[in-house]
């Protein structure tokens, strides 16, 4: 029961975070030099893997240990979760990378 009360407050804290972080920088417009982009995604990820460590640092904690009862498989599990459906929701992140790729010299080269 205590485990499902904790994953209730990861989804909440992820509901208010996520937008705050994707529009943290600017949305995305294919007018911008391809370089901006790249700086934006790579501050974007930063933010993005540090809010990942701060949760892997609280799953760690001896207190949501003794609180929750949770196990390491548990604690785990609840990491990789938190942190694909985090970078899931960073639409902007996503519309981002996206436009990079297809800019890609490379991709260009096959005609993908």
């Amino acid at each position: 029961m205590l485990n499902i009360i904790y994953i209730v407050l990861l989804i909440l804290i992820l509901i208010y975070i996520s937008p705050i972080i994707d529009h943290f920088l600017t949305d995305f417009d294919d007018s911008k030099e391809s370089y901006e982009i790249i700086v934006e995604c790579t501050i974007q990820l930063i933010i993005i893997g540090l809010m990942v460590y701060i949760l892997y640092i609280t799953n760690e904690s001896s207190y949501i240990k003794n609180i929750f009862g949770l196990s390491k498989y548990d604690r785990m599990l609840i990491d990789i979760i938190f942190t694909i459906v985090f970078i899931g929701t960073q639409k902007n992140l996503i519309k981002k990378l996206d436009f990079l790729t297809h800019i890609h010299p490379i991709r260009n080269i096959y005609k993908i």
